[in-house]
């Protein structure tokens, strides 16, 4: 990232942080319950400086967000920390939401799926997995990046998530909040070196604003503490396959036994 990138990036996280911590009431109180510097943190407010990478993701805990939201230039921050309730509860208990930390763990991932509507093109979100009530949620929320790379999609697009054991692994019911729409994922570990890498089914199965059932195979996989969310941050957007990380392009790629590329009900 050039300075110029860098100083462009530093103030619109300037401004998402006043808008966050507006909302809280008090910068002097935002800071102590962070444990920053109250000089510090008039920096971080006033865009000069961005923070470090731990304490990037130790900002977005607090205010309950995606570290993406922090340096997104989107309306309102989402105040409402709530999923769907009714399903939620309905489901919480009927399967088993006890998921531990090293079964699937707390953190940012790279979300990589094919394209429903362009071929030979693949997506790339941020999703964020965390825990509240002992129990396991994701949120994700459309880049300002992709929606330039993917007119279609909207920056207002946010959705959350709970998270439910299944058989195989996890089951992931995900709720658009601009769209009333659904996403379920059906996801298993794939074994990795240095990361976790889930791999499963995007399947929306025509509810709300989506006019059919359609699913394609989507890969999850685990941002490491000695990476840059930033960079990841950035990474969000649409490649043709052979940009992509081998172990993604492999799996979304046709192979013998798995689900072949998308299908689109109707069709």
């Amino acid at each position: 990232m050039s300075v110029r990138q860098r100083q462009k990036v530093a103030e619109l996280f300037g401004k998402r942080l006043r808008e966050l911590t507006h909302a809280r009431g008090s910068a002097s109180q935002v800071a102590r319950d962070l444990l920053i510097n109250r000089q510090q943190f008039a920096r971080y407010l006033s865009g000069d400086v961005l923070p470090r990478a731990g304490i990037f993701d130790q900002i977005a805990d607090y205010f309950d967000i995606a570290p993406s939201d922090l340096v997104t230039d989107c309306d309102k921050p989402d105040q409402s920390n709530s999923l769907n309730d009714s399903i939620g509860q309905f489901l919480s208990g009927l399967l088993d939401t006890n998921i531990s930390e090293d079964e699937l763990p707390s953190g940012i991932y790279l979300h990589y799926r094919n394209s429903f509507y362009f071929e030979d093109r693949c997506i790339v979100k941020i999703v964020r997995v965390f825990r509240k009530d002992d129990q396991v949620f994701i949120r994700r929320r459309n880049s300002t990046k992709l929606a330039k790379d993917y007119p279609m999609m909207d920056t207002k697009q946010d959705s959350l998530g709970i998270v439910l054991r299944s058989p195989s692994g996890f089951i992931v019911l995900d709720s658009n909040t601009f769209k009333k729409n659904l996403t379920i994922y059906s996801l298993r570990l794939r074994g990795g070196i240095d990361s976790r890498f889930f791999v499963g089914i995007h399947l929306e199965p025509g509810i709300g604003g989506v006019p059919s059932p359609r699913a394609t195979k989507v890969c999850w996989r685990r941002i490491n503490d000695q990476e840059s969310l930033l960079q990841a941050a950035r990474s969000q957007g649409t490649y043709a396959p052979g940009e992509l990380p081998a172990n993604v392009r492999y799996y979304l790629s046709s192979q013998p036994g798995v689900m072949d590329g998308v299908i689109v009900a109707g069709e």
